[in-house]
């Protein structure tokens, strides 16, 4: 096995660079974590190939490091926010985009002037840059207007398409303000969250349908959708309920199906994830697969260096176990 060393210079830049961040710092502050996150950077700088997108899943890698999820999130965050990497994120884990580190604080220590006028600039650009930690609310009237639109489009959805045992909700929902900004960045813009929405509110599972509104507010059953239980805690906010609820369920011309021309590898980073020692499915969609699908898409993640190679045929060669 060859270890691959960060480069003492590469840790005093990324001492640098996270000291420059100063309230936008999302981890801690200790000086030694420049050695965690400059080594993180590395690692993603050994497995990117030929400028392609990394694909991760953090709770993996996380566990691997033996560190919590949230640990290796404030990482990522931190170095999206110093301008080293962009990502999104979905319920197949990260798409991550390296960026120029050298180029990057290059270009910062060429007149502090300028800088600080783009970072003017940017605050006040009503769009989060990908990857970026969410703006408050309050940042400027533009994000101030977007953000009471986003509320009382999200209000009208969540009473025109929820379960009849849920309560209404009215403008009480303007609580919900911050989780609502970081779902919509999740799913890549207000319209396409929307649509996920939708797909929530019309496919949920039966105990949220109706038992958990027993006496509950409608903002109370609404904040639900933009969280998860507990046994997901730590996971990040593709796994809050209405991305788990809304992934794959078909709500006829309400909103746009799967994307025209999607790939089998595309496919299979939609349906499946690994988690531990086996392959585990999401949404309706993937309940409805064969095992030989199941084993087929399975098999193209491993391929592609997920999981442990040979788990797809053993998982899903035999039928499951009837108990």
């Amino acid at each position: 096995m060859r270890f691959y060393a960060v480069r003492t210079e590469a840790i005093e830049l990324t001492h640098q660079a996270l000291q420059k961040l100063d309230e936008k710092r999302t981890g801690s502050r200790r000086p030694s974590r420049a050695l965690r996150v400059a080594t993180l950077y590395g690692h993603l700088q050994c497995r990117a190939q030929g400028g392609q997108p990394i694909r991760l899943g953090c709770r993996e890698l996380a566990s691997a490091w033996h560190l919590q999820p949230r640990e290796l999130r404030a990482d990522l965050q931190d170095l999206a926010a110093i301008g080293w990497l962009s990502y999104t994120s979905s319920s197949s884990g990260l798409c991550i985009r390296l960026h120029d580190a050298d180029a990057v604080m290059s270009a910062e220590t060429e007149g502090q002037e300028g800088a600080s006028a783009a970072d003017d600039r940017a605050r006040q650009d009503v769009g989060p840059r990908e990857g970026a930690l969410p703006l408050v609310v309050s940042e400027s009237p533009e994000r101030r207007a977007a953000a009471s639109d986003w509320i009382s489009r999200f209000t009208a959805l969540y009473n025109a398409h929820k379960p009849a045992a849920w309560p209404a909700c009215n403008s009480s929902c303007a609580v919900l303000a911050s989780r609502l900004q970081q779902a919509i960045l999740q799913a890549g813009g207000a319209e396409a969250f929307w649509a996920v929405l939708i797909r929530a509110l019309r496919g949920m599972p039966e105990f949220w349908r109706h038992t958990y509104p027993e006496g509950r507010s409608g903002v109370e059953c609404a904040s639900a959708l933009l969280k998860v239980d507990r046994g997901s805690e730590g996971r990040g906010v593709e796994h809050w309920h209405v991305f788990c609820w809304g992934d794959g369920v078909d709500v006829g011309g309400d909103v746009a199906g799967a994307a025209a021309g999607e790939s089998d590898l595309q496919k299979a980073h939609r349906l499946l994830y690994w988690s531990r020692d086996h392959w585990h499915g999401r949404g309706i969609e993937t309940s409805k697969l064969d095992r030989r699908e199941k084993w087929r898409l399975a098999e193209l993640l491993e391929a592609e260096g997920e999981g442990t190679p040979g788990t797809a045929a053993e998982q899903f060669s035999q039928p499951p176990r009837q108990h």
